[in-house]
């Protein structure tokens, strides 16, 4: 089994990231998985959620719904 390092587990490594150099760089990376999560979500969620709420916001189904829901 595959043990992805993730913003929660971050916040779980041992005491030893207690220390102040060790707290600089949990919130580097940290920061850096945000910043990765934000691009991501600008460059490929948000563009399918505008096309989505543009063509509910006329009462219509974009001819393409089911390609833009499994993107």
């Amino acid at each position: 089994m595959h043990r992805h390092l993730t913003t929660p587990r971050l916040a779980e490594l041992p005491p030893a990231s207690s220390t102040p150099r060790g707290r600089r760089q949990k919130f580097g990376a940290v920061l850096v998985l945000l910043v990765v999560w934000l691009l991501l979500h600008l460059r490929v969620s948000a563009p399918i959620n505008r096309a989505l709420t543009a063509a509910s916001d006329k009462h219509d189904i974009p001819s393409n719904a089911h390609a833009l829901q499994r993107d």
